[in-house]
């Protein structure tokens, strides 16, 4: 997640952290805004999901691949950096037609080679739904989450 807040920040972007556990000084020197929640990492990742619209998959291990079930389990839109490796790599594999976690087709999985082109789908995913917030993507943490 540093890399991904060090982006963000380069960018001038406010960089908001949904953090697990209590303690604000966990966050990265490029959180803007630390969100304690005083849960462990699995169900941070919960306030992730259902905080944001759209959610970036790079990298990753189980927590990031629990992170993308529940994504998919709450409809929520995901792209895949593929080039990031981990988890991100492998989905199309496992997935049904290469597209869906699971044969109800809830919510089809996009993929990118770039973080920007990454970006520029998660906007344009955001800018498609009913209701959308003012947070159009967050990122799934290669690893730890």
């Amino acid at each position: 997640m540093g890399a991904v807040s060090r982006g963000a920040k380069q960018a001038n972007g406010l960089v908001v952290g949904i953090l697990p556990g209590d303690l604000r000084d966990a966050a990265n020197q490029y959180i803007d805004v630390p969100i304690t929640t005083g849960l462990s990492f699995d169900y941070r990742s919960l306030i992730l999901v259902h905080s944001s619209d759209v959610l970036i998959m790079i990298a990753g291990g189980n927590g990031t691949l629990g992170e993308l079930s529940a994504a998919y389990l709450n409809r929520k839109p995901v792209v895949i950096v593929e080039a990031s490796g981990g988890w991100a790599a492998r989905v199309r594999q496992v997935a049904y037609d290469g597209s869906y976690l699971d044969e109800r087709k809830w919510v089809k999985l996009d993929y990118a080679n770039t973080a920007k082109e990454a970006v520029a789908i998660a906007v344009s995913r955001a800018a498609g739904l009913a209701e959308p917030r003012n947070n159009p993507a967050a990122i799934l943490p290669d690893g730890d989450g």
